[in-house]
């Protein structure tokens, strides 16, 4: 072979290889349709990881139940509630004011509820009783209400040593099916149309708001209350997505 054609060829093979580099770094840089892969816990704590998120779901599906069951509080002010075998539930309308609890807040009591009642649960004594030595850490819990939805994800950092090996868990979530989005803003219609006449109850309103899944339901109280005044109890039921504890209900009183 020549040197015209020697040079020829190295140049031809140079080309080529060129061509490649590019191609493979375009590839390795292209987007991937896999999904990102799902942390592998060791079957070691199998029964730590999936006892903490049983409760996870179980205490994150009472603590929707009952805040909606509190007018959207763990805690009702007392100042501005009334008093119910099953404990305050609060007024929306009292002395001329509409006192709906913000989504913001209503999120809140429900990540409050989680943190307070969590670990009561979680009780890992039986567990531990099979060599697990567990350290627990702070819980903190986040909540988000969406449509047809309450989806809470628990920071709750756990230490695990089983047979001298050290683990560690993380991040716990829950998701429960629920219309409260839209029965909040039901709640929300019925309370400004009740404000327009304190003295009547918009039976139209309540038809009108009525879906399906959803019933609504109004009870006047002809006692006079604490405050020296008659009132009408609310409730927006959701027949659509029931949980273990019942009918995901949000109850509250207004002003008469």
């Amino acid at each position: 072979m020549n040197k015209r054609g020697q040079v020829s060829f190295f140049v031809i093979l140079g080309i080529i290889l060129l061509i490649a580099i590019v191609l493979i770094a375009g590839l390795s840089f292209m987007p991937s349709d896999e999904p990102e892969a799902v942390e592998v816990v060791s079957p070691k704590i199998g029964p730590v990881q999936n006892h903490i998120q049983r409760c996870t779901e179980k205490v994150s599906s009472e603590a929707v139940y009952y805040v909606g069951q509190h007018g959207g509080y763990y805690n009702p002010p007392p100042a501005s509630s009334i008093e119910f075998y099953l404990g305050y539930v609060p007024y929306y309308y009292l002395d001329n004011k509409i006192n709906i609890p913000p989504i913001p807040l209503i999120e809140s009591q429900i990540s409050l509820y989680i943190k307070e009642n969590m670990k009561d649960c979680v009780n890992l004594t039986i567990i531990e009783a099979q060599g697990y030595e567990i350290k627990q850490g702070e819980i903190v819990p986040e909540t988000k209400i969406s449509d047809k939805a309450v989806t809470i994800k628990l920071n709750y950092p756990i230490s695990i040593t089983k047979e001298g090996t050290s683990y560690s868990l993380t991040y716990f979530t829950s998701s429960i099916d629920t219309n409260i989005l839209e029965m909040y803003s039901i709640a929300g219609e019925l309370v400004k149309e009740h404000a327009q006449d304190p003295r009547i109850i918009c039976i139209s309103c309540i038809e009108e708001l009525t879906r399906e899944g959803i019933t609504i339901r109004a009870v006047p109280e002809g006692n006079e209350t604490k405050y020296g005044n008659k009132l009408v109890w609310y409730e927006v039921v959701d027949r659509e997505f029931p949980i273990d504890e019942g009918n995901i209900t949000l109850r509250w009183v207004v002003e008469a």
